[in-house]
């Protein structure tokens, strides 16, 4: 053997190159220099307890091809565990770094607790960092065995209301064993119907300190007080089913969220994400917002302009806004009523020169031109992503868009690095010759159309890709009535069109050069 593998280090690398589990375990199975490590490497990351358990001995448990269809488990115990079943599980278990559940119910109610019983007094998993537990909540409380001071990211999910109790109580306790939690997302929120559930996970989550990011139901004033103060905190996302109960502004000694880069709020009111936005800091970088009540038009000048107030001009660099109200209901001729969004309203955004993502979509749609999408396009120059209007399925737009294939040229010319564009446009007028011959872009790889007409796909095809000739996506989105399904099959046909003229470019391209 080369004496370079008599180095630690140098065999550790070996193992980290190895992308399959095949791999480490024949390395694992080669000599006892790459045995230690191959096996560091192939317990690593586990999806369920059904390798460890295997580990143990065979007449303990029952395998998957032994199981009946009414038990509704992958692997379930025979015998009672006693303490001569446990050694190979736990030298095996101190490898393991993450572990996380598919949802797939590898362990019914009564053996999770039999494995918990027995396990009692025992460290299962000494190393482990990552847990992500997606079983049921009446095996909450049997995750207690899984956690330690090592662990510093955690993901809880599963729960039911008449079960939360469980989850609450479980939740207070690993709080306590997992000081060093750095992420932790809770994405239930039924603990909300639990008496003081709320401020039970609230005063759980005030006794973690070394939080980087979070993702939390309702909280109390308290916690979110803590939140903010806490200078490690980079990423923050708050699914909120009552109204905030954040009072404005923060009474704190220093800056909140002084270290908060990315901001999230699921919530019924367009405007709580503008009155969350108050109590934070100016460095954010990526600003999302979810809602599913109603706006009115002040809603959103007060969403703008408070994003304009709060965010750094140079530091956003990502910004969506999505509605999540349900379409059907809405009455028609009120939808019609509700006034789309236009150019004066989201111009605040035009500020922010190094935005990369701009997602946005109202349940109103837009209603721009060629010349508001020059304006935006003029301003944000960075931009990597466009999205507008084109995700929402909601009723058709009622008018046809102002929007034409000139736009595309106008993105092309002033944003060489877009990947990803989604409007809705109207394919009918022809572009300007000068705007194929002068601009060819060669970054963009998706375009996404909402209520997008059109009628000479040839045109349309031999536009696209002699302006974008490495696209590789081109379809369609949202709701459409029948004629807007006559323009997806159309869209479909200039995507087929687009390879073949851009192979036949290409082709061309080539003869001549020789």
């Amino acid at each position: 053997m080369h004496h370079c593998l008599s180095i630690p280090e140098i065999v550790h690398l070996i193992c980290s190159q190895c992308d399959s589990l095949f791999d480490l375990a024949a390395l694992a199975r080669t000599c006892r220099t790459f045995s230690e490590p191959a096996q560091d490497g192939l317990w690593y990351e586990i999806g369920d307890l059904i390798p460890l358990i295997k580990c143990m001995p065979e007449d303990l448990w029952k395998s998957p091809e032994e199981i009946t269809p009414d038990e509704e488990a992958l692997i379930v115990f025979q015998r009672p565990i006693v303490s001569t079943d446990w050694p190979r599980f736990i030298i095996q278990s101190q490898r393991v770094r993450a572990l996380g559940s598919d949802g797939s119910p590898e362990l019914g109610h009564v053996d999770f607790q039999m494995l918990t019983f027995a396990a009692s007094g025992l460290s299962l998993f000494p190393n482990l960092k990552e847990l992500y537990w997606f079983e049921a909540s009446d095996r909450i409380p049997f995750i207690l065995p899984f956690l330690g001071p090592s662990l510093t990211t955690i993901t809880l999910s599963g729960g039911e209301p008449s079960l939360a109790r469980l989850q609450l109580s479980a939740f207070t306790t690993f709080c306590m064993k997992c000081p060093n939690l750095t992420v932790i997302r809770i994405e239930d929120a039924a603990y909300n119907d639990v008496q003081n559930g709320i401020s039970v996970l609230s005063a759980a989550i005030c006794q973690l300190h070394k939080l980087e990011t979070a993702i939390l139901g309702d909280i109390t004033t308290d916690a979110y007080r803590h939140l903010a103060m806490l200078p490690t905190l980079k990423s923050l996302r708050l699914l909120l089913e009552i109204d905030p109960p954040i009072p404005l502004p923060l009474l704190l000694d220093s800056p909140p969220f002084s270290a908060l880069e990315r901001f999230q709020i699921d919530s019924g009111r367009l405007l709580h994400g503008a009155w969350m936005l108050n109590t934070s800091s100016c460095s954010l970088r990526a600003l999302e917002v979810d809602y599913w009540e109603k706006t009115v038009e002040s809603d959103w000048r007060i969403f703008f302009s408070t994003i304009l107030q709060r965010c750094g001009l140079s530091a956003l660099t990502a910004f969506k806004v999505r509605s999540r109200e349900n379409p059907l209901s809405i009455n028609h001729a009120a939808f019609l009523a509700r006034p789309p969004l236009r150019m004066e309203h989201i111009a605040p955004l035009l500020a922010f020169h190094s935005l990369q993502s701009l997602v946005m979509q109202p349940i109103e749609g837009f209603d721009l031109d060629d010349a508001s999408l020059e304006q935006l396009a003029k301003a944000l120059p960075r931009l990597k992503a466009l999205m507008l209007g084109v995700f929402t399925n909601a009723i058709s737009l009622a008018k046809r868009p102002r929007v034409t294939l000139s736009s595309l040229g106008t993105l092309a010319r002033y944003c060489p690095n877009l990947e990803h564009v989604g409007l809705h446009l109207d394919a009918c007028i022809p572009c300007a010759a000068e705007t194929t011959s002068s601009t060819r872009h060669t970054s963009l790889r998706c375009l996404v159309f909402g209520k997008s007409p059109i009628e000479d796909v040839m045109m349309v095809a031999r536009f696209l890709s002699q302006m974008f000739p490495n696209i590789e996506d081109i379809w369609t989105a949202g709701s459409r009535s029948d004629v807007e399904a006559s323009y997806e099959e159309k869209w479909n046909v200039v995507g087929t069109l687009h390879r073949e003229y851009v192979a036949r470019y290409s082709n061309s391209e080539e003869g001549d050069e020789v």
